[in-house]
């Protein structure tokens, strides 16, 4: 019976942390629905025109798609697409017997990111994360504008792309529904990731504040 023991306890011991691996080692896919909110800085949140100022919608909607392994119980790789476009927001005020002015403006944003997901198990099916990561931002402007005064008219139209490296931080809760699928809720600072350009042609560097809600799929 002690031989038998002996023999048995060490193969136990070796199979032990393999299955309590098991669960943590795989591959994982998930989508997310996006609410960002852009903190516009200073004045760069409304159009000045001749007469009158129009301030700009900072709401701004999409998508998230994740990708990720999971190393281990308290560690995970993941890499991120994300679209997150304003509703077109336009103004056309009229300025009596002087004419008319109207703004169209729509703003977009792309993001690939990659990161560590440090992770912290918690009772009931729940984990919580923090996760650093490096992302790589193209934002569209998309801006027109139009002024009619007596006889004199002018037009500015702005529609360029622009690239930036950022640095983002997300917090967020996994709720495992069971083993295979878990409820995701998030929220991220991006930092100078959005590099939208005013209807002066100023290229300025903008935070980003996203909610993200949606479902991963563990292999």
């Amino acid at each position: 019976m002690n031989k038998m023991t002996r023999l048995v306890m060490p193969l136990l011991c070796l199979s032990l942390p393999v299955s309590a691996q098991d669960w943590s080692d795989g591959w994982y896919v998930g989508v997310d629905f996006a609410q960002s909110t852009v903190d516009w800085q200073s004045d760069y949140d409304q159009v000045k025109g001749v007469l009158i100022d129009t301030r700009l919608d900072d709401e701004m909607s999409g998508f998230s798609l994740n990708v990720g392994k999971r190393m281990t119980s308290w560690l995970s790789l993941e890499a991120n697409y994300g679209r997150v476009t304003s509703d077109v927001m336009s103004e056309i005020q009229s300025l009596g017997v002087l004419g008319l002015e109207s703004y169209v403006a729509l703003y977009e944003q792309d993001t690939l990111s990659i990161g560590a997901k440090f992770i912290y198990e918690a009772p009931y099916q729940f984990t919580f994360y923090a996760k650093p990561s490096l992302d790589y931002t193209k934002t569209r402007t998309d801006f027109n504008a139009s002024q009619t005064l007596g006889l004199a008219s002018g037009k500015i139209e702005i529609n360029e792309s622009k690239t930036a490296t950022a640095l983002g931080l997300e917090f967020g809760s996994e709720w495992f529904v069971t083993d295979q699928y878990a409820i995701h809720v998030a929220y991220k600072r991006q930092f100078d990731g959005m590099t939208a350009v005013t209807a002066l042609r100023e290229e300025i560097e903008f935070d980003l504040d996203t909610i993200k809600i949606g479902l991963n799929y563990y292999f």
